[in-house]
């Protein structure tokens, strides 16, 4: 009868080859996407990766696989915002700011908060522009109107002297004309000795022109005019009545026939080139023209 051979000791057994049982698989982790393929690696004994040391208060480098620093995408940079002047910052502090639309049961009407919109909208409007260096319409320096050019006859020494010129020559013609109306046919004989035509009404036009120039001369309305016909009736007196076929000349007296024709003949030369003056009913209609014309240009 077989005994059972003993478990504790050791059987003789032939020597069999072992055969290594696969490791089991640890827990595999959630599933990554594929990453591509990369380039093989060099051949050779495989370094291992040095840790590195990073520096204190630098932070943390992300790494990628194979301990290589992870590159990231350069940020773009953000240019910083323009400087502004102390008036525009103190200008845009203090703007006034857009009010919420009113809430009902608040007692303001659409219509009142539409306006107090508007208003607010025009304040930062200004507001805008007056920290841009516009200037507002309102607040515009306003255009003067171009003025009268200044004559020199218009000064006060020049106004001066062409009235006190219009009224002793005013005062003179006139005496002329008055006296000639006075003693008609005393003109009527003076007038019938030259080779005039129908002495009488030359007689008459004479008289009435030259008081008709000295109310003229007086007020200064139609200077020119007025100076041209007393010019007119001067050199028509000096030719066809003080100088004729004699000499002009008269012995034991001093000066010349015809002194005083002669005088105005000049003065109303010198009233047609300068006209009344400033002083005049003339100058008063040139600066109202002046201004009406001026208004239709604007």
């Amino acid at each position: 009868m077989t005994t059972p051979p003993d478990q504790n000791q050791p059987t003789n057994t032939p020597d069999t080859p072992k055969v290594d049982q696969p490791a089991p698989n640890p827990p595999q982790a959630t599933q990554r996407p594929p990453r591509p393929a990369q380039s093989a690696p060099p051949s050779g004994p495989r370094s291992q990766p040095t840790p590195s040391v990073r520096p204190k208060g630098q932070p943390p480098q992300q790494m990628a696989q194979g301990g290589q620093p992870k590159q990231t995408r350069p940020q773009p940079s953000q240019s910083a915002p323009p400087k502004m002047s102390p008036s525009q910052q103190s200008g845009r502090g203090n703007a006034p700011k857009m009010s919420q639309a009113a809430p009902p049961g608040s007692g303001v009407s659409a219509d009142e908060a539409e306006a107090l919109r508007i208003a607010e909208r025009a304040a930062l409007r200004a507001e805008r522009d007056r920290a841009m260096g516009k200037v507002p319409a309102a607040t515009a320096a306003p255009v003067e109107a171009p003025k009268l050019p200044k004559r020199t006859t218009d000064k006060f020494f020049g106004s001066l002297g062409l009235f006190l010129l219009r009224l002793i020559a005013a005062f003179s013609l006139g005496i002329h004309g008055l006296q000639r109306l006075a003693d008609m046919k005393g003109t009527q004989q003076v007038f019938s000795n030259t080779v005039l035509p129908a002495p009488v009404a030359f007689a008459w036009g004479v008289a009435i022109v030259e008081v008709l120039v000295a109310a003229l001369l007086v007020f200064g309305f139609a200077t020119r005019l007025a100076g041209f016909l007393m010019t007119v009736v001067a050199v028509g007196t000096l030719a066809f009545i003080q100088w004729g076929s004699w000499s002009i000349f008269v012995d034991g007296q001093t000066g010349f026939i015809g002194e005083l024709d002669l005088l105005l003949a000049g003065i109303g030369l010198v009233l047609l080139c300068l006209g009344g003056g400033s002083w005049s009913i003339d100058g008063a209609v040139r600066r109202s023209r002046f201004k009406a014309k001026t208004q239709t240009a604007a």
